[in-house]
């Protein structure tokens, strides 16, 4: 349920990992003046948060154009997923492949029927929920707006759980919070830790119809959002003028990094609409855990190994432009791995993180 996940420095101690690309959070964002804001913030951590983070979701409606009542702040995007998924206790939920892996986790949890799907709109006959990244983790691709509204409408019966974690990270138009609640059988999960590069404060919501938002929240924990987090939040939305153009800088350098790694013809990429990307490799032997672990201990270089994400084979990986210097850096050390390959025995893995 944990493991597997990117980001995952703690299975290094001890290495110098120099350029973290296993992460789809952009490390190149400045934070100075949200740090200095949370540090004068920290008299509040001796007293309790708010049960439930009622003063974000009104700042947050305010901003959505809905109400307070059809927006619900959750600690991080993970806790909405699960949250979602006990909603749904019981479902047979079809999950579209490849995909990021909690969803399942998720609905195993809740003792979901479970089948997927990796065709958009071939959803199995019978699902009662549908599942789907839209921008998709790990691929990056967006599915065109307009298809997914024809098909939701044809299909008043099912529920559509559709994770918008990385939208503000693609220039392609996605559901927006009031045509979701419109629509009346959709409910959208965001992510204010991607949005604006916070993961270690979790920060997270859900956008429905205020009936099954009410549900929802029966289920939910008190306290489940702390103070700092709930600070961050306000603060964050007060001041997003401040974090503009990062999502054209991080598309132009994705494109930069996709365009070097394009020459390499045992490597081939996967086309997406936001700034990380999967590339498949071709080399006799070697498999994604493999190629990360050199990354990691030859070169201070963290990917993400996305084999558990299904339906891409066993030489996928999944990187996220990380800024100039850190993208040469993967492009040079790719090359010499792959002249490594050629002329030596392949180097596998014999204590890959899971």
């Amino acid at each position: 349920m944990i493991e597997g996940h990117g980001d995952d420095l703690h299975h290094y101690h001890g290495v110098p990992i120099r350029y973290n690309f296993s992460s789809n959070v952009p490390t190149i964002i400045d934070h100075t003046a949200l740090y200095r804001y949370l540090s004068e913030q920290l008299p509040l951590i001796t007293s309790y948060p708010e049960p439930s983070p009622r003063s974000l979701e009104i700042s947050l409606a305010e901003q959505l154009g809905i109400t307070a009542e059809e927006v619900m702040v959750t600690n991080g995007a993970t806790e909405a997923i699960y949250l979602v998924a006990h909603s749904l206790e019981g479902k047979h939920s079809a999950i579209f492949s490849p995909s990021f892996s909690e969803y399942a986790d998720a609905a195993r949890l809740y003792r979901h029927t479970l089948s997927s799907f990796s065709q958009w709109p071939e959803a199995p006959q019978g699902a009662q929920a549908i599942w789907c990244g839209n921008p998709n983790n790990p691929t990056g691709q967006v599915i065109p707006k307009k298809e997914l509204v024809e098909y939701i409408q044809k299909h008043p019966e099912q529920v559509f759980v559709f994770d918008q974690s990385y939208a503000s990270f693609s220039p392609q138009e996605v559901l927006s919070a009031r045509e979701a609640i419109s629509l009346g059988n959709v409910i959208l999960v965001q992510s204010l830790t991607k949005s604006f590069a916070i993961p270690g404060l979790r920060l997270g919501y859900l956008v429905s119809n205020a009936t099954t938002l009410e549900g929802i929240r029966a289920l939910s924990h008190p306290w489940s959002v702390n103070t700092l987090a709930i600070e961050a939040g306000k603060w964050l939305l007060r001041n997003q003028a401040l974090y503009e153009g990062i999502e054209a800088q991080l598309l132009e350098s994705s494109r930069t990094l996709r365009a070097k790694l394009s020459a390499f013809p045992w490597l081939s990429i996967v086309p997406t609409d936001t700034h990380f990307f999967i590339f498949h490799f071709e080399v006799s032997g070697i498999t994604s855990a493999d190629l990360k672990e050199w990354l990691a201990r030859e070169r201070g270089i963290l990917v993400r190994d996305a084999t558990n994400m299904g339906t891409l084979g066993s030489a996928c990986i999944r990187v996220a432009s990380q800024g100039e210097e850190a993208d040469q850096a993967l492009v040079d050390a790719l090359r010499d791995w792959y002249q490594q390959q050629s002329s030596k025995q392949p180097y596998h893995s014999s204590s890959s993180p899971q």
